[in-house]
């Protein structure tokens, strides 16, 4: 069974405020870590040394949302410094929100040398109470003066009597497998780290790659079955004190799939379910057999959309995003052929 790739580094959840209504159709991405915590940025008189570029390229954000008013989400951004200075607290070195989202405001905790990249994220964003299509923006800056590239998101808020439905469970942290071939059939112990960071277990509560691979009975080359990570998982959340109802189950139609993402997310879990990858995006037409976790679902009357989590290496096969989203009739179709899941 071969794994989910996730791949890349830094996220920063921004925070909601209502700003102005305008529609935007820039092309979303996707995200992984975290690192910030909220502050005022204090004001300074010192500049950048001479000769000093200060500049940056968004590397991944997470999808634009579809809300109801007044629901929670979380968001994150990932940011390349791409200029010839060091970015870092101590020298005045931060981000704001643009819009009315300057309480959100925080220096940076970590050194940013050239050439790396960092997450951030701000929790528990909260819609606005009317419908529309609300911006908010982030930019970095030093000792308040903004530099580099005003990145934004566009949050649509629906009347509560749409039809469309949304749920996402965006990991808290960057979850892969190195790149390292003994770890390349470790997809289900990766994907069950995913599912323990959607069920809310306390990041430093959850196992390596390797200690879940022996929980799960790895077979390092073919991968584990889906009932020990079942069983696994449910041995995991009792530690951490949260519900533990996890169990394996065989999709037999497209339906019976939709119904389990939908209660397993729902309940804010992913479902874990096999997948063969050869028409999957990030493969390459590579055919082998790999699990994923479902996070999240998008149902537009008729239409229902399934985002799942990818963490495996490009030496596994995978060069694709971390997390993927496809309509629920692709997704069956990749499913229909390992239809095995540990389901909420």
């Amino acid at each position: 069974m071969r794994l989910s790739k996730i791949g890349f580094g830094l996220v920063l959840i921004l925070s909601i405020l209502v700003g102005s209504l305008v529609a935007t159709s820039v092309e979303p991405v996707n995200a992984e870590k975290f690192v910030e915590q909220e502050e005022n940025l204090p004001l300074n008189s010192a500049y950048p040394a001479p000769g000093a570029v200060n500049a940056n390229t968004l590397i991944e954000q997470v999808e634009y949302p579809v809300v109801y008013p007044g629901e929670t989400f979380r968001y994150f951004i990932r940011i390349l410094n791409t200029g010839n200075t060091t970015w870092s607290g101590k020298n005045g070195y931060g981000w704001r929100g643009t819009d009315m989202w300057e309480s959100t405001s925080a220096l940076l905790k970590r050194d940013v040398p050239p050439g790396e990249d960092m997450h951030f994220r701000v929790s528990s964003v909260r819609a606005p109470d009317q419908p529309g299509v609300y911006r908010y923006g982030f930019i970095m800056n030093q000792w308040g003066e903004d530099f580099g590239t005003l990145y934004y998101l566009d949050v649509t808020v629906l009347p509560q009597e749409t039809q469309v439905r949304q749920k996402t469970l965006v990991p808290r942290v960057r979850w892969s497998e190195p790149e390292d071939g003994a770890y390349v059939n470790y997809c289900g112990p990766l994907a069950t780290q995913v599912a323990l960071d959607a069920a809310g277990v306390d990041i430093h509560m959850i196992p390596s790659l390797y200690d879940i691979g022996v929980a799960e009975y790895i077979n390092p080359n073919v991968g584990v079955r889906l009932d020990h990570v079942a069983s696994a998982l449910n041995g995991y959340l009792t530690q951490a004190g949260k519900d533990a109802s996890y169990q394996y189950a065989r999709a037999g139609q497209m339906s019976d799939l939709e119904s389990m993402i939908v209660r397993t997310v729902d309940n804010n879990r992913a479902l874990i379910t096999g997948v063969k990858t050869g028409n999957m995006p990030g493969w390459n037409g590579w055919n082998v057999n790999h699990i994923v976790a479902v996070i999240g679902y998008r149902i537009d009357g008729q239409h229902v959309e399934v985002y799942y989590y990818e963490g495996a290496s490009e030496l596994a096969g995978y060069t694709g995003k971390s997390i993927q989203n496809v309509s629920l009739e692709e997704f069956w179709g990749f499913v229909s052929g390992f239809s095995e899941q540990a389901t909420y």
